[in-house]
């Protein structure tokens, strides 16, 4: 039997209602085959494509044949651009870096814990040279470790989660969007709280939790028991964005560095992050290297 996913145009929000709604089939034993219909859609975000990936991989992950229809013509050439309807052909390795005919997008990538500082160096490296020379990217770097550090800290789901970087030169920005279809890190923090004998939050409030308190589900080496605070800092001092979505709970920290949080109207099983950072306010390589001079 074939279960179709036809897939609309829609807000952040309806979107993930979307997938929802169609991940509680993954595990039908008698769907053999899964159509996702995308002539509904005319562009899909970065945050779009990776939280899609993540739902055609667990259909793929419960051994049902994957087939596409293309969309309309600029989803398509973007589409084909990322390799994205190629990713679960058979003998395609999703778990390498897949080079791509586009030079805004660094490979989407189904996240491996021995290959997180590879493809960190890989970004960092793939967009000084083309659109940020001059710049140090550093913090991109680190982001990009911090987030994938979280996602394994957190996920507890055979589908670890994929993530997309993309430049926007006309603007100047960079975009990473990371996803997994895990616990999530909402309620993974109340666990937490549980465990301590205290009250569970809302899931909202759980992400804050994350941010300010320095806390996290497990004491790994790779994030030192900071939890989110320590990609906080970090986006906060280059004046970037981040829209952290986890089990109801949606987290915004602006560019000025306010926050806004809330509950929203749909339930996402799992996290996404979405980070921005712009252009004007990364540090210059000279400016790093006069400082390293002088720091004695």
């Amino acid at each position: 039997m074939e279960h179709t996913i036809k897939l609309i145009q829609a807000p952040d929000d309806n979107w993930i209602k979307q997938l929802s709604e169609h991940r509680k089939y993954c595990e039908e034993k008698h769907i053999t085959k899964v159509f996702i219909d995308l002539d509904g859609l005319t562009f899909l975000s970065p945050q779009k494509v990776v939280s899609l990936a993540c739902l055609v991989e667990l259909y793929s992950l419960n051994k049902k044949k994957i087939n596409f229809s293309r969309g309309t013509y600029d989803l398509n050439r973007y589409l084909n651009n990322i390799k994205f309807c190629d990713y679960w052909a058979e003998g395609f390795n999703r778990d390498e870096f897949t080079q791509l005919t586009t030079d805004t997008t660094f490979s989407l990538w189904h996240v491996k814990k021995t290959m997180i500082d590879s493809y960190a160096n890989e970004a960092h490296k793939y967009f000084q040279n083309a659109y940020f020379q001059g710049k140090n990217l550093e913090s991109l770097h680190i982001a990009l470790t911090e987030v994938f550090n979280n996602i394994f800290d957190h996920a507890d789901s055979k589908v670890h989660g994929y993530v997309l970087t993309q430049c926007f030169p006309k603007i100047e920005k960079i975009a990473i969007s990371v996803c997994d279809f895990g616990v999530g890190i909402a309620e993974k923090i109340n666990q937490l709280w549980s465990d301590s004998g205290r009250e569970r939050m809302s899931d909202s409030d759980a992400l804050r939790a994350a941010l300010f308190r320095r806390i996290t589900s497990q004491s790994t080496p790779q994030n030192r028991g900071f939890g989110l605070a320590n990609l906080y800092d970090i986006v906060r001092n280059l004046k970037g964005s981040i829209e952290i979505r986890s089990n109801k709970g949606v987290l915004g920290i602006n560019v000025d560095g306010t926050i806004k949080s809330y509950l929203s109207n749909h339930f996402f099983r799992g996290t996404l992050i979405i980070i921005t950072l712009e252009k004007r306010y990364l540090p210059d390589i000279e400016e790093i290297i006069a400082d390293e001079e002088f720091n004695f």
